[in-house]
């Protein structure tokens, strides 16, 4: 049984800077708008691909139990 509901929900705390491949570390404020939107694209895609991932797992599981 699945029970759709609607909820407000609390966006994670945003970071103060993103670390590169490096280990370094760059304040947000470095970066210009156009690279922080397309971070934030990127973002929402790993996001979904992670929701979908999960929710199939959650299937798999269901499946076996």
């Amino acid at each position: 049984m699945r029970v759709d509901v609607k909820a407000e929900i609390e966006l994670p705390s945003l970071p103060n800077f993103f670390r590169l491949s490096d280990g370094q570390a760059i304040p947000i404020s470095a970066l210009p708008e156009a690279e922080l939107r397309r971070i934030g694209r990127a973002w929402t895609e790993e996001l979904v691909r992670r929701a979908i991932t999960r929710e199939a797992e959650s299937a798999a599981d269901a499946k076996v139990s």
